[in-house]
């Protein structure tokens, strides 16, 4: 008997590992349109990050998971950096390593021998397992509305892969703003508009009285 509970333990077991080896992992990309939770973290200089904050302040925030033994993320970093660089008054960076071992030492010495002037900071609050991100790098664009416009998971291979793809949603962000003035413009216009038949009305109604006082 016991030996047979043994075996149907033991077949449990292996049912239960191959139905979670064999479950689809939910897509990364599937996270595009949805709205990006914010996050507060610290930096290397021990001052608190926060997500919506810098949206405040930007078109659109780049958050970077990346670790510092990962070597497409140093491949990709030169051209990040030259990238934002011409965009750094709309477009905010943050490079977040997922790697436990990444102490501020390490980052710090990172930050200096690349060179890199956007934020760098350790995933100190596991966000890349919040936020379901287990290879790197992969970056996660958000804009303005706090949706996320873009996924990209993979290194990129130079800087006007980063340029082409900041333009696209800049401008995508431009439209954006721009239905929103022209919707404002309208609301503002439209009782100008109705001004008119708004007069007629009321002369229309003086009318009326006064024909029926001339047939009292």
């Amino acid at each position: 008997m016991k030996r047979m509970m043994i075996l149907a333990l033991g077949l449990m077991l292996a049912l239960a590992l191959a139905t979670g080896a064999l479950a689809e992992p939910v897509a990364i990309e599937d996270m595009v349109g949805q709205e990006m939770e914010d996050f507060s973290i610290e930096t290397l200089s021990g001052e608190n990050y926060t997500l919506y904050e810098a949206l405040e302040t930007h078109d659109l925030m780049v958050i970077n998971f990346w670790a510092s033994w990962c070597g497409p993320c140093q491949y990709e970093f030169p051209f990040l950096e030259e990238a934002w660089e011409k965009y750094s008054d709309r477009i905010g960076v943050v490079a977040i390593s997922v790697e436990e071992n990444d102490t501020g030492a390490i980052l710090d010495n990172f930050v200096k021998e690349y060179g890199l002037k956007f934020t760098v900071m350790s995933d100190g609050d596991k966000l890349n397992q919040k936020f379901g991100i287990y290879g790197v790098p992969t970056t996660i664009i958000v804009n303005k509305d706090k949706k996320i416009v873009a996924v990209e998971v993979g290194a990129k291979t130079s800087t006007e892969e980063f340029t082409n793809l900041f333009d696209k949603l800049l401008g995508e962000t431009g439209k954006t703003e721009n239905t929103d003035a022209e919707d404002s413009a309208a609301e503002e216009k439209a009782p100008e508009d109705s001004a008119p038949e708004a007069d007629a009305t009321e002369d229309g109604a003086e009318v009326g009285i006064e024909s029926e006082a001339g047939d009292a």
